[in-house]
């Protein structure tokens, strides 16, 4: 169904004089909002629409950014403006199926705004002539004149009405309809005034928790988690961040009404909702009261009463139900999207109460004070899926993957308890980190993202899927999407600085990390992201605070271990090699150890692929022997003994991981199809070799293996003596360095680039390619064994 969108209003004069604008197959209803293709409606969102409006207002004009700013946003509005309005026409153009590259209808004007291309048909409304009788004062207008509807082609009706006969007949058949029309007007109007909906799907609506006025203590802070369970389940309901508000308000249970009302306004929400539960013996009152947050007026009520402890949540239910009806979402989503509360979170008051304690800890960052709670909650009760999901988010962020696959695999099996909402999370993060399939992932996404349009989580986790795979250009509108909604957002805002990251958009990150506040800059993802463009702005090297803080204890073990990987790019290998063993101990210090058995595994495929393949059999045999049971690191350490050239060992491990990885996408299309394809080209065998690497293509610059697959397919070409089908992998390397600006991989595909040109006659850019590469390795270390090969290389090239 089309979302509707309110008039703007025409420089013309009154939005009524425009009824449609008709373009090619599409016709926009201007007052009811609505965009047809061939007669059929087709979804657009409230902003897009109006956005289009005010283009077909001046066809063929360039509109300015300023002008579509000024339009679709008040002064008053907190938005990323460039960002938003980038998001408003990406979703203008899909629905009209237009391409930004080849536009049809709407062109963009580079630096200056966007210019309706198509030809536009205005539709205007006829003009209301009153009869003017004899002494000159106009007769009355029928009342069905007054009625807001478009014009209707009444000719046909005219022709069935006179061939009716009588005079009489026909006066009556007036008068009846007249009548008819009065009656729908007034059964409209009564059911608007009993019915209309407090806020529509784009208004923001505020959650400020359920307040505890029972004098029990067991409903502290109890019902607020289940009832943001409940709020969140709704597709229509457009929810502020909860840590936003907690920012203006850390404390719901004890800040006034005005408190409340106040952030309510700052984060531009319309309404807020407030629960309570009393004491009303012999049993309790849910409540929840609906504000407006602007003016402070009440707006609605709605309460139930339950009998006992035991059905306070079902009571909560009945009232979450009926709010979602009175804020006006339709009857259909609350049929399909209707969960019991204690179907979706819990029946236990305890195991509710141990989870919000944990919900809490987690909320204000301590991640690990909140395990105990979460733990508690599933041992009070055992079917609580999402205490469940929570812990398995948990241990997979600290990268213990064998305990988080665990805990999502029991959430995904109780999936069933949950609303749809927790559903999809719990299903796409049982497809990321379980069985590994990140199409269905990414398919999961896009379906709760249909469901859910105004939900970020989605935008942000889709953006984050295609960055994992290596396809930034497909994240960056997702995520600046997502920092629409919840600008507040360091996660979101992470995201966003990581695209720009690996789309080598330097520029605007370098803004973005000096511009951002506080706390967005505090924030993990966002700082790293801040400190990898610091390397790649300076060259790979570090101010001197920063060299000291990754140098010393206690040390950011991705801060060292980014560092390595720049000392290993540049042929430093002591001090990367230092500094790979300084993030593998401190993640071992921090109980973290499975962490560091991936960075010490990391070290070791680059050591083989540097030249030192004694030293990473001994470092990937150790380092497996530390996780035996860990599918997973095992295929990474089944890679780097292949490249070492312990194929036996090899293949012992990669055989164990693909029967325990058999879904892994990630695993088995670029790992383990990387080892493989090595074992093969050890044994001499370039085309088995090319075949085995095949899958890897559509993943050969995900996250997981900083540019090595196509490292890996151009050194088997070279062994074919297909020197251009080995540049063009080199160079594809080159193209996608933004991805990894300090990965060893680059330096190393430039080496293999200038001696496939070389052997190829291409002297002079082979040369070229070679003086780059001195100037990347002018302090590499003595013994480094790609730089004796650059200086056979050269000699060999004059």
């Amino acid at each position: 169904m089309a979302e509707t969108a309110g008039p703007l209003e025409s420089k013309e004069g009154s939005p009524r004089e425009v009824d449609a604008y008709l373009f090619d197959c599409f016709e926009v209803k201007v007052r009811l909002g609505l965009l047809l293709k061939d007669g059929e409606k087709t979804r657009i969102q409230g902003l897009p629409f109006q956005a289009l409006l005010v283009l077909l207002e001046e066809p063929g004009q360039v509109v300015s950014q300023e002008t579509l700013q000024a339009r679709l946003w008040n002064d008053k509005t907190f938005v990323n403006f460039d960002s938003s309005l980038r998001v408003a026409m990406r979703k203008l153009r899909d629905a009209l199926e237009d391409s930004a590259s080849d536009p049809r209808y709407i062109r963009t004007i580079s630096g200056r705004g966007y210019q309706f291309i198509g030809q536009v048909t205005p539709v205007r409304l006829a003009p209301k002539k009153a009869s003017v009788p004899a002494g000159g004062v106009p007769s009355p207008r029928p009342l069905s004149a007054n009625l807001d509807s478009p014009p209707i082609d009444t000719a046909p009706r005219r022709r069935f009405l006179a061939s009716l006969g009588t005079p009489l007949f026909r006066r009556i058949s007036v008068g009846v309809l007249i009548l008819a029309v009065l009656s729908i007007a007034a059964g409209v109007y009564y059911r608007h005034s009993v019915t209309a909906s407090l806020v529509s799907d784009h208004d923001g609506v505020v959650d400020g928790g359920f307040a505890n006025a029972s004098g029990e203590d067991d409903f502290s802070g109890v019902l607020s988690p289940a009832f943001q369970v409940k709020l969140e389940e709704s597709p229509y309901l457009r929810l502020i961040d909860e840590s936003a508000f907690r920012r203006l308000v850390p404390d719901p249970s004890s800040a006034n009404l005005e408190d409340e009302l106040r952030a309510c306004s700052t984060l531009k929400g319309k309404i807020l909702l407030r629960g309570e539960i009393q004491n009303q013996q012999p049993g309790y009152l849910v409540q929840v009261k609906v504000w407006k947050c602007g003016s402070g007026r009440l707006l609605a009520t709605q309460d139930n009463y339950a009998s006992a402890q035991e059905t306070v949540l079902t009571a909560l239910n009945v009232v979450t139900e009926k709010l979602r009806r009175q804020l006006g979402e339709p009857e259909t989503s609350l049929r399909r999207f209707n969960v019991p509360v204690t179907q979706a979170t819990t029946s236990s008051l305890a195991a509710l109460k141990a989870f919000t304690m944990g919900e809490e800890s987690r909320r204000r960052g301590q991640i690990s004070d909140a395990i105990p709670y979460y733990e508690l909650a599933i041992k009070l009760d055992p079917q609580f899926a999402l205490a469940y999901g929570r812990l398995g988010a948990i241990y997979i962020g600290f990268d213990n993957n064998s305990l988080g696959v665990q805990y999502y695999k029991k959430a995904f099996d109780l999936r069933a308890r949950t609303t749809d909402r927790e559903r999809l999370y719990i299903t796409a993060h049982n497809d990321t980190y379980v069985t590994g399939d990140l199409p269905s992932s990414i398919r999961t996404y896009q379906v709760w993202l249909s469901i859910y349009p105004h939900d970020p989580v989605p935008m942000n986790n889709l953006a984050v899927e295609y960055l994992d795979i290596g396809e930034p250009q497909k994240a960056l509108t997702l995520a600046e999407e997502a920092t629409t909604w919840q600008p507040d957002s360091s996660m979101f805002q992470g995201t966003v600085a990581w695209t720009h990251l690996a789309l080598g958009d330097y520029g605007t990150l370098s803004r973005l990390c000096s511009s951002s506040p506080q706390s967005v800059r505090d924030s993990e993802l966002f700082r790293r992201v801040c400190l990898v463009n610091i390397l790649v702005t300076n060259h790979g090297m570090l101010p001197f605070d920063l060299l000291r803080q990754a140098s010393t204890e206690p040390v950011d073990d991705w801060l060292a271990e980014e560092l390595g990987a720049s000392y290993a790019y540049s042929g430093q290998l002591r001090k990367s090699g230092r500094y790979f063993s300084l993030a593998a101990h401190s993640t071992e210090h921090a109980s973290n150890s499975l962490r560091g058995v991936g960075v010490r595994i990391d070290w070791a495929t680059l050591e083989a692929d540097l030249g030192f393949p004694q030293q990473a059999i001994r470092d990937a045999t150790q380092a497996v022997a530390l996780a035996p049971n860990d599918a997973y690191l095992q295929s990474f350490a089944a890679l780097a003994l292949a490249r070492a050239g312990d194929i036996a060992h090899s293949e012992t491990l990669a055989r164990r991981s693909a029967l325990q990885n058999s879904s892994s996408t990630i695993i088995n299309s670029v790992i383990l199809a990387s080892a493989n394809a090595t074992i093969a080209l050890s044994q001499h065998n370039p085309e088995e070799a090319l075949r085995r690497l095949a899958a890897a293509r559509p993943y050969d610059f995900c996250a997981a293996t900083i540019l090595a697959p196509s490292y890996y397919r151009g050194l088997i070409y070279m062994q074919k003596h297909q020197y251009a089908q080995a540049a063009s992998e080199f160079q594809r390397v080159l193209e996608h360095r933004a991805l990894r600006p300090q990965s060893p991989y680059i330096s190393l595909s430039m080496l293999e680039l200038g001696r496939a040109q070389a052997l190829s006659g291409n002297a002079a850019e082979a040369s070229r390619q070679f003086a780059e590469l001195d100037g990347i390795w002018k302090d590499a270390d003595s013994d480094f064994p790609p730089m004796r090969e650059l200086r056979l290389y050269e000699r060999e090239l004059h």
